[in-house]
């Protein structure tokens, strides 16, 4: 097959597999808003619910009130908060907070009003369950027959009793006493009873109701999430599987026209070509994942977190091992340049420890930097020299299991010494040689140290070199190793 037809074969592929996370990412991003639709309804459902028990004890407050003082003030408001509830006058916003206690000590309102709406009309509109709402209109309709007690005994304090037909057109002298008792007796705490009954039986079916919903889109998530680092990790695999394919073409191609200098050309554009091509999907790749990261991480578990966190993580190696890629191609082609200023030192190892702390921290390990306070400025290219330091570090971290990593920089005679040291697995003294070859790589005594593309300590040499420095290790087996490269001062 020609590297043509490969290249179209294996990019069908990637878009088929970028399609499909697509619609996973959009699949987790509709549960995560379902979930919180339903805790929204869940808690207006609680609000609603809440209010109607409020107004029964708004309705018993203010009339025993009354009943006691003869106060008209509470009679009115009375009044007000039923017409309110069954939707005769305007709403005031913010109903469910504090209100008729501002009323009753200020004698004036704490916010303005909204609409007229019934109660029962808003835990219709709420979309509350069926058996649920039912329970709520039973607390109304006991609420609304404990009025009927409310009205005989207001109406005593006044004189009027019933006449038998629904009014209160018998005057007699007025009872204060026996409206006291009708407002205090068993009957009345009966009705009370029986208005709270069944608003408690409610809160018990919505936080039912609510673990159930949430469990659910739970079990949803991990499932999505799970399918999601799947796909990941395949992708991730698609991608190694098209460099080593893409890599062998080229090999193959090479031996095939060693004596052509056209080859040489032609592959380091075939590098660039897909090194470039395959940094969008990456790029797209990964913004997904820190969209998911960012608006959800409150809502993720510690399993989903570590997920998606793994999975950015090889995002970001893979986007080296392409970088890496396309400074080999520079290096080949003779292209490396560099912007050489004067920096310091400090600002640069600074940096350095910024981006390393994570992953050391996240292996265990203690990241130590030693430098001589008193190191001059010299020139160089700040970006390329961040680079070195941080490909050695990063090795170090990767191949010690325990223990600490060292950053030193010490000033010589005329030169900036920088060493990198661990403890970790050290490298076998066979092996050392392989260290600067292109796509090598060398496995410590647990075989641990494999990984990576086998270019990052070739660019490394090639950028010390293009600074008129030097480098070298020094490692023993089961001993940790150091590098080192030395920067002129002048």
């Amino acid at each position: 097959m020609s590297l043509k037809r490969l290249f179209r074969a294996l990019l069908g592929v990637q878009i088929v597999l970028g399609l499909g996370l697509s619609v996973l990412t959009g699949a987790l991003f509709l549960n995560q808003k379902e979930l919180s639709q339903s805790q929204r309804v869940h808690y207006q459902s609680y609000l609603l619910a809440d209010e109607l028990r409020q107004s029964s004890d708004d309705l018993t407050r203010l009339a025993r009130t009354y009943v006691a003082t003869g106060d008209e003030e509470f009679e009115r408001q009375y009044w007000t908060v039923l017409d309110i509830r069954n939707g005769k006058l305007p709403r005031p916003l913010d109903y469910n907070r504090i209100y008729w206690d501002f009323v009753s000590g200020t004698n004036q309102k704490p916010r303005p009003d909204g609409a007229a709406v019934s109660l029962h009309e808003l835990m219709r509109k709420e979309g509350i369950a069926p058996e649920e709402l039912q329970k709520l209109a039973l607390a109304q309709k006991n609420s609304d027959e404990l009025v009927n007690i409310e009205r005989v005994a207001m109406n005593a304090v006044k004189g009027r009793f019933a006449d038998g037909e629904g009014g209160f057109t018998v005057k007699k002298e007025p009872d204060r006493a026996w409206a006291i008792k009708l407002m205090n007796d068993a009957v009345y705490h009966q009705r009370k009873y029986d208005i709270m009954k069944p608003i408690d039986e409610f809160y018990g079916m919505l936080v039912e109701r609510t673990v159930g919903d949430v469990a659910r889109h739970e079990r949803q998530s991990i499932l999505l999430l799970r399918y999601l680092g799947g796909l990941i990790a395949l992708i991730l695999g698609m991608f190694g599987y098209s460099f080593v394919v893409i890599q062998q073409q080229i090999t193959q191609r090479e031996l095939a026209e060693a004596a052509s200098k056209k080859m040489v050309k032609a592959k380091s554009q075939f590098i660039s070509m897909v090194s470039h091509e395959l940094r969008s999907p990456l790029s797209a790749i990964k913004q997904a994942l820190e969209i998911v990261l960012g608006e959800m991480v409150g809502s993720l578990k510690a399993e989903q977190k570590d997920i998606l966190a793994l999975a950015v993580r090889n995002v970001d190696r893979l986007k080296r091992l392409i970088n890496n890629a396309l400074d080999f191609q520079r290096i080949e082609a003779g292209k490396m340049t560099y912007d050489i200023s004067e920096h310091d030192m400090h600002e640069v190892v600074a940096e350095v420890q910024k981006s390393m702390s994570v992953l050391s921290r996240q292996k265990g390990l203690e990241l130590r930097i030693e430098l001589e306070k008193d190191l001059p400025k010299i020139k160089f290219d700040q970006d390329r020299l961040i680079q070195v330091l941080t490909n050695l570090v990063s090795n170090a971290i990767n191949n010690t299991e325990t223990g600490s990593v060292t950053l030193a920089v010490q000033k010589e005679a005329n030169a900036a010494h920088f060493t990198v040291r661990d403890t970790g697995w050290g490298i076998p003294a066979e092996e050392i040689p392989k260290l600067f070859q292109p796509f090598e790589q060398v496995s410590g005594p647990t075989s641990k140290c494999k990984g990576g593309s086998g270019l990052g300590l070739v660019i490394a040499r090639e950028i010390v070199h293009g600074h008129s420095g030097a480098i070298w290790v020094e490692s023993e087996e089961g001993q940790g190793s150091v590098f080192h490269f030395t920067l002129p001062l002048s």
